[in-house]
């Protein structure tokens, strides 16, 4: 029975100091980025305007998670995304490119991006002519504040030319980031016997 008791003093005396430990995080500015996976359908929607072969591919190993949504010109992706602020964003898009049948000659393929349904925004993607050879590029767009919708739509005049588009990214600067911050633990110095709990 003492020994009962000597345990549940010994917890009893643990969770009052847990109770009165702090937090061990730390909350400061900096910068923070997240990735959107075209994949992911819970930020990302394929729309096919044409019945071109538009999807997503699981096999690709140049991608992150071995995919990304294949879609050719007249097709485009919609992802939904969030940032604190309002402003001017640089937002980091993950290409490969190919043409199907193989030989087109196109160079450049003329793309567009567009926030919330407003005024398209014109950028180039290099056909690498490997469809499993990523590489970024980076196109400004005006956020705002809180959910958007970033619509990127294949505008090359070639039907056959196709864009695997892997993820997006969005680095935000001067917002709340949370750290663990492991001087906020108390220390833990010697030895602490379960037998020095106090007893009843």
């Amino acid at each position: 029975m003492k020994v009962c008791k000597r345990i549940l003093a010994y917890v009893i005396a643990l969770t009052m100091v847990i109770g009165l430990m702090p937090m061990a995080q730390s909350v400061s500015a900096g910068t923070r980025t997240i990735r959107y996976e075209s994949e992911d359908t819970g930020v990302c929607t394929l729309t096919k305007v044409t019945t071109a072969n538009s999807r997503i591919r699981t096999d690709l190993s140049g991608a992150s998670g071995n995919s990304a949504i294949c879609f050719y010109p007249g097709n485009y992706v919609t992802y939904t995304v969030s940032v604190e602020k309002a402003g001017i964003y640089d937002v980091v898009m993950n290409f490969a490119a190919n043409s199907n049948p193989l030989g087109s000659d196109v160079t450049d393929i003329a793309m567009t991006a567009t926030v919330n349904d407003g005024t398209p925004v014109d950028f180039i993607v290099n056909n690498n002519k490997n469809y499993n050879s990523f590489s970024t590029l980076t196109v400004a767009l005006e956020l705002e504040a809180g959910t958007n919708t970033i619509k990127v739509e294949n505008a090359c005049e070639d039907s056959t030319i196709f864009t695997n588009i892997d993820y997006i990214e969005i680095t935000e600067d001067d917002v709340e980031v949370t750290t663990e911050d492991p001087s906020l633990y108390p220390a833990a110095v010697g030895r602490h016997e379960a037998e020095d709990a106090i007893s009843f």
